[in-house]
């Protein structure tokens, strides 16, 4: 009975911890966008310095993360609109 008990725990916990990777909410959601955004960031300046972006340019990012390429995107085409979809 112990070892079910665990195991249940175990698979909401894994449950709960995958949802916030898909849809992040609360203080543990904010964590996962925080991962997210640091450890993407260098492979976007890395794409970022390989494309040409003009300053009026209209930009959709569809990807994942916590939301920092967006920010980067809006810097680089101030005059322009930047959409972002996870």
């Amino acid at each position: 009975m112990e070892a079910l008990l665990r195991y249940a725990l175990f698979g909401g916990l894994a449950f709960y911890v995958l949802n916030q990777v898909r849809k992040p909410t609360r203080w543990v959601g904010r964590l996962f966008l925080w991962i997210m955004n640091s450890s993407h960031s260098g492979v976007t300046d890395w794409g970022l310095k390989r494309v040409r972006i003009e300053r009026d340019f209209k930009i959709l990012d569809v990807g994942c993360g916590g939301g920092s390429t967006i920010e980067k995107l809006a810097a680089l085409a101030p005059e322009g609109v930047v959409h972002g979809m996870a």
